[in-house]
C-alpha cells in the first residue's frame, strides 16, 4: 500500500517539476538555457562546446559539457531534452561514456584536458 503512494506521489511531483517547467532544457536561437530547478539558471552558447558525453545513472543522466575555454559543465538531465538538443545541435562533438574512467579512479578524460588546457594558459 504505501509503495504504491510512494510511487504515485514520485510521478505526481515529476509531472509538476516538467509542467513547471523545473530542470529542463531548451535550444533557444544558438544557445541551450537551463532552466531553474535544483540549481541556478544558465546557458551555454552551441558554437563553445568542444566536447560533451553522458553519464547514464538511474533516474537522471550526468551531461559532461568540455566548452572551448576548458571548462566544465557537469547538468543532469532527468528528462533527457538536453541529451536530444545536444544530439541535433552537436552530434559530431560527442564522446561515449566508455571514454571515462570509474568514479572511483582518479580523474576521467575531459577533466584532465581541461586541467591541462587552464594550465598551459596560465
Amino acid at each position: 500500500m504505501f509503495g504504491v503512494i510512494y510511487e504515485l506521489g514520485y510521478r505526481i511531483q515529476r509531472l509538476i517539476a516538467k509542467t513547471l517547467r523545473l530542470g529542463t532544457y531548451e535550444l533557444v536561437s544558438d544557445r541551450i538555457q537551463r532552466s531553474p530547478g535544483r540549481s541556478k539558471a544558465e546557458s551555454i552558447l552551441v558554437s563553445d562546446i568542444s566536447r560533451w558525453c553522458v553519464l547514464y545513472e538511474m533516474g537522471f543522466d550526468v551531461v559532461i559539457i568540455l566548452l572551448s575555454n576548458g571548462e566544465e559543465k557537469r547538468w543532469i538531465d532527468s528528462y533527457g531534452d538536453l541529451i536530444a538538443i545536444l544530439k541535433c545541435v552537436a552530434s559530431d562533438k560527442r564522446k561515449e561514456e566508455q571514454m571515462y574512467e570509474s568514479k572511483g579512479d582518479e580523474e576521467n578524460e575531459l577533466s584532465s584536458e581541461s586541467r591541462s588546457q587552464t594550465e598551459s594558459e596560465h
